[in-house]
């Protein structure tokens, strides 16, 4: 280009059109060593540059998955950054108020249940009482109390599954609840229940809801693990600390469950249809402790013990900081 031998380069800015000159001579004379050291550098800038920008493009969606895995677990995250009028501020706005929108049903379904007990329950403690005085034989009476109590024990398995998150995680030692629920059990004398328990179990968590967790699943055991030797239930608690997690097991040597409904059983109101299920059943003890479990980065796993015949329940939560 004008008559000027080289390497010309052309590009543009703002409209106008610019032009770069290369001596040919130069790059004639460039070696191969320092052609592949442009090449790096350009290659190695490339590489910083993209990592920058995918850095600054992932950063509002981390967030946000972390705020998502909160709300998954039952807690309330802190409301993400609105500004701006990208894709990324739209979606934290709508996530905010879905955030506001969950919370305010949560609240209303507090209300409507505690209404519901309170209805429900108080004619029910009148009808027990009109029953005890009545003038009708013992075993009807007997018959009409326990039917009335099963009653109240279904509501109340209805409102431990639906109550919300109120409660702010603290250190709790799995097997001091274990053992104390353990001690409760044996002295009914209606089992044969072995504890191994670690001398130290803690984790982060509420203490109610682990004794409701480990309660449903002794009760479980107690009502399905039948053993076909003596046709009394026996039982396995044991609790294990291994590194950074904490885990606690309930063994029983019951019929088990089907292999194809072991994944089933954690959902409300499902039944196995087998030797462990009982018309006095919710069908939400699991439920329940498959819920609770999780609001404390829980994770909740059955199967069948080989050889058998029994099924094992473990939860298995994080270890305490500074346990």
């Amino acid at each position: 280009m004008n008559d000027i031998p080289g390497v010309w380069i052309s590009f543009k800015i703002d409209d106008d059109d610019y032009w770069v000159a290369l001596d040919r001579d130069q790059l004639d004379n460039a070696t191969g060593l320092q052609w592949a050291g442009w090449g790096v550098f350009a290659l190695a800038l490339s590489l910083f540059g993209a990592a920058f920008i995918t850095s600054l493009v992932n950063r509002p969606f981390a967030r946000l998955a972390m705020a998502a895995r909160k709300v998954g677990s039952g807690q309330s995250p802190e409301p993400l950054p609105e500004r701006g009028m990208g894709v990324a501020a739209e979606t934290n706005r709508s996530f905010n108020q879905m955030v506001q929108d969950l919370e305010q049903l949560e609240a209303d379904r507090a209300l409507m249940l505690a209404g519901i007990s309170h209805d429900l329950r108080t004619p029910l403690a009148r009808l027990r009482l009109e029953t005890e005085m009545s003038p009708s034989d013992q075993i009807t009476k007997d018959a009409m109390v326990d039917d009335i109590e099963q009653m109240d024990m279904i509501i109340g398995r209805f409102l431990d599954y639906a109550r919300p998150v109120q409660r702010v995680p603290e250190p709790v030692d799995l097997s001091v609840i274990a053992g104390e629920l353990a001690a409760r059990m044996q002295s009914e004398d209606s089992m044969r229940l072995i504890t191994r328990l670690a001398p130290s179990a803690v984790i982060e968590a509420d203490e109610t809801d682990m004794r409701r967790v480990v309660g449903n699943l002794l009760e479980n055991a107690r009502k399905y693990g039948l053993s076909d030797g003596d046709g009394i239930p026996h039982v396995i608690l044991e609790t294990r600390v291994s590194h950074s997690r904490v885990e606690l097991s309930v063994v029983d040597e019951g019929p088990g469950i089907p292999e194809d409904q072991l994944a089933l059983v954690t959902r409300p109101f499902y039944r196995v249809n087998s030797a462990r299920t009982q018309a006095n059943g919710t069908g939400l003890g699991m439920a329940i402790v498959q819920r609770l479990v999780g609001r404390y980065r829980g994770a909740l796993r059955l199967r069948n013990r080989t050889p058998g015949p029994g099924l094992e329940v473990t939860i298995e939560f994080p270890l305490a900081k500074g346990a």
